[in-house]
């Protein structure tokens, strides 16, 4: 009996609980069972709540909301300012500025014109009153700002951003699919100023004017944020570290500007290094027909469409290029530094018509020139007393009856004609060579001395030519951090590739010019009738088949770097 009576006891102890839960949250139930009322003191979850995503949109209207206590009428937009910077309306209250807007708000349940569009209140979204004030930023724009704003109007689209129903709203059916998670305040422009640039932005929204870094994220978005920003950060910087290294090593910058890799359109524009090449243009520049008389814009091979807006992961379209962000200036990478753009990289060291203005290359030429001659001096002389004291061994090795040495006497004496015709003609091949190289170089490039291959069309920005670094540098700016990902990690990489092919093109220079002076040696030892020894041997380096192998090798490798970037520019069109 006891037993079944506690029983009881714990039924009615569970019903109480129920029952208590269900009053305490009755304004919760209020909202999601369909009702069309929502208490004023149900502010739904704070504007901070990780939940939330912020975004703006625009309108442009006559009367809203709220009524102007001047007037004892609704506000106009003649009772506002406009905002220089964006064209948005302001409302000066107690000394300060703030952005008029509409949202979700308590007084859309009085409207009867909303209440026939038959929206009700949506437990997730956060209602404002007429009034309140807010502070908000920008998160993927260039602009720090903290802006302040004030509630005057309700939004249609801030009632049900996700579109759970279609409502009929000033005669029309509108149905709204924003991301899930997004909510919606809606900035008020005048006819005149209307700017759709600050539609569709992710914004940060605090109501005391404190914001944190992870506002709007959830813990694991925060997180991967985090590690996210941190490994593409790196990418950059790294990037950016190679690509500065080979400016101070490979151009006549000044100091200030070989320490940059971006600069501001107006600086690209006037600057004397890079206004012509780079041609700064319209949207719409790279359009331009065959014939036209823009030489920049015909040099390139590959035109690449960027769109400035794209869709984040909530699925709302934001602003990731606009005028202020800022264009590559990257003269030297892999292509340009193989074409002749860093001068000290010249091994033409035979023609001595050839013009360079590089100091330091003329330099290193003397050096090359003098010093080979002293070695084809010295090489002539070995080979004289080399042919004499065999010669002589041969002799000797007759009259001994010695007939093993002077078998290898004659073979030596044997090796005469071909150390000579190494002497005679070992130049003359280098030389052909090098000129062939050229001229296989000149057709690949087909005369299109230009650096800057790729022309970048920003839609609705600007355009402007660049090479393949500076288009994933470029691409890794976005603000979006998901997008830049992939882009920062090419840039970084592609940035290490390139300085490892600078220093390559540095050490060509430097092994040309010194098997120019040790081309005659090869007679030399042709001569010894030395032959090769298994394994790495220095000495192996001296047989002239070998040596004009790697001479070979050495001069031609650059070609096949031209040749690659080509078929990927080909590939990127």
């Amino acid at each position: 009996m006891l037993k079944k009576s506690y029983k009881n006891i714990k039924y009615i102890f569970t019903l109480c609980i129920i029952i208590i839960v269900l009053f305490s949250n009755s304004k919760i139930l209020a909202v999601t069972d369909g009702d069309t009322t929502l208490d004023d003191d149900d502010d739904g979850p704070d504007v901070t709540d990780s939940s939330i995503i912020w975004h703006t949109t625009c309108y442009k209207g006559k009367n809203l909301g709220a009524i102007n206590p001047d007037t004892n009428e609704a506000y106009t937009e003649n009772d506002f300012t406009t905002n220089d910077k964006y064209g948005w309306c302001e409302y000066e209250k107690d000394g300060e500025k703030y952005v008029v807007m509409a949202a979700a708000t308590h007084e859309a349940f009085d409207d009867e014109t909303i209440k026939k569009a038959g929206y009700k209140p949506i437990r997730y979204l956060h209602y404002f009153h007429y009034n309140d004030t807010i502070s908000f930023k920008f998160k993927n724009m260039d602009d720090d700002t903290v802006y302040k704003g004030i509630i005057l109007d309700t939004c249609g689209v801030s009632l049900d951003p996700q579109g759970e129903d279609s409502h009929e709203y000033n005669g029309k059916k509108e149905r709204w699919q924003k991301g899930e998670g997004v909510q919606v305040l809606d900035v008020f422009f005048p006819d005149a100023t209307y700017n759709e640039e600050i539609s569709d932005q992710e914004i940060e929204v605090s109501m005391d004017g404190t914001f944190s870094s992870s506002a709007g994220e959830k813990s694991s978005e925060g997180k991967e944020k985090t590690i996210v920003l941190l490994f593409s950060g790196f990418c950059t910087h790294v990037g950016d570290f190679f690509q500065i290294l080979q400016n101070t090593l490979g151009t006549t910058l000044p100091l200030s500007d070989k320490l940059k890799v971006t600069y501001k359109k107006e600086d690209i524009v006037k600057h004397y290094y890079f206004k012509d090449d780079v041609d700064v243009g319209t949207a719409n520049q790279s359009d331009l027909k065959k014939g036209s008389d823009n030489k920049t814009t015909k040099n390139v091979i590959t035109t690449i469409t960027v769109p400035s807006k794209i869709d984040n992961r909530a699925g709302i379209k934001e602003t990731v290029f606009s005028t202020n962000t800022e264009i590559p200036g990257m003269p030297i990478d892999a292509y340009s530094a193989t074409i002749g753009k860093v001068k000290f990289f010249d091994i033409n060291f035979f023609d001595k018509a050839h013009e360079n203005e590089d100091s330091n290359w003329k330099f290193f030429r003397e050096i090359v020139s003098g010093v080979s001659h002293i070695v084809i001096y010295i090489s002539a002389i070995l080979l004289l007393t080399m042919i004499i004291i065999r010669a002589i061994l041969l002799v000797f090795s007759t009259l001994r009856e010695n007939p093993e040495g002077a078998r290898d006497a004659k073979e030596v004496m044997d090796n005469i004609v071909k150390a000579i015709m190494i002497m005679a003609f070992s130049y003359l091949i280098m030389t052909f060579l090098e000129y062939l190289y050229e001229q296989l170089l000149n057709i690949l490039i087909s005369k299109n001395t230009s650096r800057y291959l790729v022309r970048l069309v920003v839609d609705n920005v600007y355009s402007f030519n660049t090479n393949v670094i500076g288009y994933f540098k470029y691409m890794s700016m976005m603000p979006n951090y998901i997008a830049a990902l992939k882009y920062s990690f090419i840039y970084g990489v592609m940035s290490i590739a390139n300085f490892a092919w600078f220093l390559y093109m540095a050490l060509r220079m430097f092994a040309v010019g010194l098997m120019i002076i040790t081309v005659p040696l090869t007679a030399v030892y042709e001569l010894s009738g030395r032959t090769q020894r298994r394994g790495f041997h220095l000495e192996n380096f001296l047989q002239w088949n070998t040596f004009m192998h790697a001479y070979f090798v050495i001069v031609f490798m650059p070609l096949v770097v031209v040749g690659s970037y080509k078929l990927m520019l080909v590939l990127m069109n």
